[in-house]
């Protein structure tokens, strides 16, 4: 959290805030070590960082943010081309590349 994200607060509000919320985590979950608190707190907002990203990927300010999260999408579900193992022909990454190549020869028959 910065003073961007909360432009009506001083940097010492911030903090102060932050530590609040350290000692809340602390309290509520005395035995955990930091390790587990910050795995939990990642599980716990792992649905609102995916919709992010894919809102990212969709909206993104500038084309090479919509690529970079795009890729991310597409290589957390599918994997990383070239470390994938070898695909079947009629496996998600066929899928893909068949409607990429189809648009690609509709787009280049229309240019």
């Amino acid at each position: 959290m910065s003073s961007e994200d909360y432009p009506d607060w001083s940097q010492e509000e911030i903090d102060a805030f932050n530590a609040a919320n350290s000692a809340l985590e602390r309290a509520v979950h005395p035995d955990e070590t930091p390790e587990q608190t910050a795995n939990r707190i990642f599980k716990e907002n792992l649905p609102a960082a995916a919709r992010s990203i894919v809102t990212l990927a969709v909206n993104g300010g500038s084309e090479r943010i919509k690529l970079d999260a795009s890729k991310y999408v597409v290589e957390r579900i599918m994997g990383r081309i070239g470390e994938a193992p070898d695909q079947p022909e009629d496996g998600p990454l066929a899928d893909l590349f068949n409607v990429v190549l189809k648009e690609e020869v509709e787009h280049g028959a229309q240019g």
